[in-house]
């Protein structure tokens, strides 16, 4: 992919021929911070083989805070072509790259990488869940329901899945033609695909009401491919639940602001087979906080042998996913839209599955016979109570009567079924394409699993769940002073933040380990990399003054 981008290389910054003059041996270079990602940078020739040089740009971009195109001019590209050995400035034609990777396998690539670094060959339970990005543009979108706004609105969906211990792996993007429990079996077919998940080995996803009905769960049951759910049961009625009577209890423990600060969620549950169909469980659990609050659910899942402890204790971790949501939406710009082009449900309608939906003339002509029929209700009740006849009552009644007559009539001879394709395409209905948001959400997803694998060994030793992210993205976003020496290049950091001598301690003893492990720069020159942390600046510039002096 690199000769594909030479002939942009008037656009390529050359950091030497614009680096600051230097009065030491050390030269001053914005974003050093984003190199302790260098072992994970390195990593990605291994797994990308279409535009590697480009998408690496866009991770140190995105774990900068640039979370899209436009804001990337924000950036100092002399440090980082220095850094990567080579980065593209010219946003129009990073737009125009962004296009052509859409024609490729880029984003398998990217979600497969993204996969490797999580882990997700151990792992066989996740989080499915849906998430709405409210669409503001004038172009005529399906609607669908919006939990944000709470309303019927111009949506695009990402049904992503997690793992477990919160790590985004899989996302796709759709508007609202299929709901969830259509949606829901492509999905997982491809995800079973893209990470070589055979039909015979079993995948657990825990999901939200969304996917609810006979009609899907007996669709998981007949599935040739071993896929279970767990969801909660709607319309349950805690009200008749016997609540003396449970089979057992359990407890869980979740840490609140750090790893001994644990608040205890006791749960009693009994376990039987669901009253509406044989080959589903049903878990009734009385779940209570620390402060003693309850409630009583009840979860359906289709897996007939495992124990329930896991079940609840997997229903009842959903928060995770529902917490990072907004921290892949704050931090990494997971509901930019990225591209406002859109398809014509008349030219894509070949691709799709059509739909029968009652048409709107038949749907217009029920609501009507509701409306009379609820009129006449009224009159004949007067009627019936009335003490004398009314004449005119009388002749409403008749008129109401000969109405429905007619429109019966009329609803008979009406199509009461139509394509809904063909409706939308008729009505000049559009779809957002999402092929160019599907490759940035799956960098930004692997950018934010980066950020968590390098953010793991701070996040231990600091042991304070309130503020460990925001301290450690201040050190990977510091800038630094730079020098090549006979051994590679060292860099020390200088951030903005007066740290305390507890956290300091920390960020030296990660560097330590990082400068143990000899990493290299990642501009594929081989260059051994060692990073320090400055903790006074003043005397860094003092020596840096006094060594100029001296020379």
């Amino acid at each position: 992919n690199r000769p594909l981008m030479e002939h942009n290389r008037n656009h390529v910054v050359d950091f030497k021929s614009t680096r600051m003059p230097a009065n030491s041996e050390y030269q001053f270079c914005h974003h050093a911070g984003i190199l302790l990602f260098s072992r994970l940078f390195n990593h990605l020739p291994n797994n990308i083989t279409v535009f590697e040089p480009l998408i690496k740009q866009w991770l140190a971009a995105i774990l900068l805070g640039a979370i899209n195109i436009e804001q990337t001019k924000l950036l100092n590209y002399p440090s980082l072509d220095y850094f990567f050995g080579y980065v593209l400035s010219n946003r129009q034609q990073q737009r125009q790259f962004l296009t052509e990777m859409t024609k490729t396998s880029c984003q398998d690539e990217i979600l497969q990488l993204n996969g490797e670094l999580s882990g997700i060959k151990q792992c066989r339970d996740f989080h499915y869940d849906p998430h709405s990005k409210h669409y503001t543009g004038q172009n005529k979108l399906l609607k669908g329901w919006c939990s944000r706004m709470r309303f019927a609105e111009k949506i695009v969906h990402m049904d992503f899945i997690h793992m477990p211990t919160g790590q985004p792996v899989y996302l796709s993007h759709d508007d609202n033609y299929l709901d969830l429990r259509e949606r829901f079996f492509d999905v997982v077919t491809k995800f079973r695909k893209l990470f070589s998940f055979s039909q015979t080995t079993p995948l657990t996803f825990v999901l939200d009401r969304g996917i609810y009905g006979l009609e899907t769960f007996n669709k998981f049951i007949n599935d040739k491919a071993e896929n279970y759910f767990i969801t909660w049961e709607k319309g349950f009625d805690a009200d008749l639940v016997d609540k003396t009577s449970w089979d057992s209890s359990m407890s869980l423990y979740r840490a609140k602001n750090s790893s001994k600060d644990l608040k205890r969620y006791q749960f009693f549950y009994c376990d039987n087979p669901w009253s509406k169909q044989k080959d589903i469980r049903q878990i009734i659990v009385k779940a209570i906080n620390p402060k003693k609050r309850s409630i009583i659910v009840s979860i359906l899942c289709n897996d007939l042998k495992r124990c329930a402890t896991e079940m609840i204790n997997l229903m009842f971790d959903r928060w995770i996913q529902e917490n990072d949501f907004k921290y892949l939406d704050v931090h990494f710009g997971i509901n930019e839209i990225t591209s406002y082009a859109v398809l014509s449900y008349k030219d894509i309608k070949k691709d799709l599955k059509d739909k029968q939906e009652k048409s709107g003339v038949y749907k217009a002509l029920v609501k009507q016979r509701q409306q009379l029929k609820s009129k006449l209700k009224t009159l004949l009740l007067n009627e019936h109570c009335a003490k004398h006849n009314n004449k005119s009552r009388e002749d409403k009644i008749a008129d109401l009567t000969l109405q429905l007559d007619k429109l019966k009539e009329k609803i008979d001879q009406t199509e009461k079924e139509v394509s809904r394709l063909d409706r939308l395409s008729e009505e000049g209905f559009q779809k957002l394409d999402t092929s160019k948001k599907a490759i940035m959400d799956s960098i930004k997803i692997l950018a934010r699993n980066m950020f968590y694998k390098l953010l793991r060994p701070f996040k231990v030793e600091y042991d304070n769940y309130r503020d460990d992210h925001m301290l450690f993205r201040h050190l990977t976003r510091s800038p630094g002073l730079i020098q090549e020496t006979d051994n590679g290049v060292e860099i020390i950091l200088i951030p903005q933040a007066c740290f305390t001598p507890k956290v300091i301690n920390i960020f030296n003893s990660i560097l330590g380990t990082f400068n143990h492990r000899e990493q290299l720069l990642p501009d594929n020159k081989q260059r051994k990399l060692t990073i320090h942390l400055q903790q006074d600046n003043k005397s860094l510039f003092n020596d840096n003054k006094a060594n100029s002096d001296k020379k």
